[in-house]
């Protein structure tokens, strides 16, 4: 050991004192490592790992919890307009001028529903389905279908013109008036969404 590092002391001073000396283990000042560097770079793999599985775990949940709450609301927004069309029609005696309703409802006076106006909703909402809902200001990413029937027979059938499937998100009303003859009468609004 003498003699090794007296060849290092040489060879420093020959060349300035550029080469490091060789010390004992206990004695690391500058020049000693104590961290191996495999064990370093697995250390941090692991960190980034765990890191990227929290992120994923995260993201995943958020998505799923976003999701549910986005087709609640979208549920109740249909249950919603379709409420605020039933009331309008059953409640609502319109502003007709001319045949046309420049807003539309069926009251002659609340409960009776005039037998003029169920007819221009079945003939126009046949006829033109678009200027229809147009009139009511449904959104249109929904469809909708509107029935006025008594205990026997319909008395308006107005729908898109495709039945609706079962497997639809759709929001059902029922609303309650009387005939001018004085028959129960039940107006059924059916709005669904098409997922556009």
């Amino acid at each position: 050991m003498k003699a090794r590092n007296a060849v290092n002391q040489k060879a420093s001073s020959k060349s300035g004192g550029l080469l490091p000396q060789v010390t004992k283990r206990g004695d690391c000042k500058t020049n000693c490592r104590k961290v191996k560097k495999a064990q370093l770079v697995f250390e941090f793999i692991v960190a980034v790992l765990i890191f990227f599985g929290i992120v994923f775990y995260a993201i995943n949940y958020l998505s799923w919890t976003v999701a549910g709450y986005s087709s609640d609301f979208s549920v109740e927004n249909m249950e919603s307009e379709a409420s605020q069309i039933g009331e309008l029609l059953v409640l609502n005696k319109g502003n007709w001028s001319g045949g046309t309703p420049i807003t539309v409802g069926l009251a002659q006076e609340w409960p009776v529903l005039n037998s003029t106006k169920i007819t221009w909703l079945n003939s126009s909402c046949n006829n033109n389905y678009d200027g229809f809902v147009k009139k009511l200001d449904v959104q249109p990413r929904y469809r909708m279908k509107i029935t006025v029937r008594n205990e026997t027979s319909f008395l308006a059938d107005c729908r898109w013109g495709q039945p609706i499937s079962g497997n639809v998100t759709r929001a059902d009303v029922r609303r309650y008036a009387l005939s001018e003859s004085g028959n129960v009468l039940t107006v059924y609004v059916v709005i669904w969404t098409t997922g556009k």
